[in-house]
């Protein structure tokens, strides 16, 4: 129903595009090419870091045969996908040659239902010594349709 009524809009306005109509017009699929030049590029970019992750595997083992020097503390690291190792606590590794006592990686997922199960909220698994992921799991209130209970 909408898309008739913008139809009938935009045939009204046609006779305006030559005095000046054309720039809105313009200026929105300018915007338009932007959004989706960027959207594509996030996808892109994502996806090229998924695929260039270490694997756990490999990186306990790496720790195995040249560990980093242990400092105190905390570090968390978050990590889009609960799977393999964050580009940000290799890269520490890397420059800085240090590494926390406990390290938490951390994966924050949002689930299409509006509760979520107390024991299925939090998931904490070994990865190594000193080493834990975290899944975190919450759920949504997007869905108007769920009744409160």
């Amino acid at each position: 129903m909408l898309f008739v009524v913008d139809i009938a809009f935009l045939l009204a306005n046609l006779t305006k595009l030559e005095e000046g109509g054309w720039l809105p017009l313009a200026s929105g699929l300018i915007i338009y090419w932007l959004m989706q030049t960027w959207q594509s590029g996030r996808a892109s970019l994502m996806a090229r870091l998924l695929r260039e992750q270490k694997p756990v595997r490999d990186f306990v083992e790496e720790l195995k045969r040249d560990p980093p020097v242990r400092v105190a503390g905390t570090a968390i690291f978050l990590d889009a996908k609960a799977s393999g190792i964050p580009r940000a606590l290799l890269n520490n590794i890397k420059f800085n040659r240090v590494m926390h006592e406990r390290v938490v990686l951390l994966t924050v997922v949002t689930r299409e239902q509006p509760r979520m199960a107390a024991s299925k909220r939090l998931t904490v698994t070994p990865v190594c010594e000193g080493i834990v992921r975290v899944v975190a799991q919450s759920g949504s209130w997007r869905n108007r349709t769920s009744r409160r209970s």
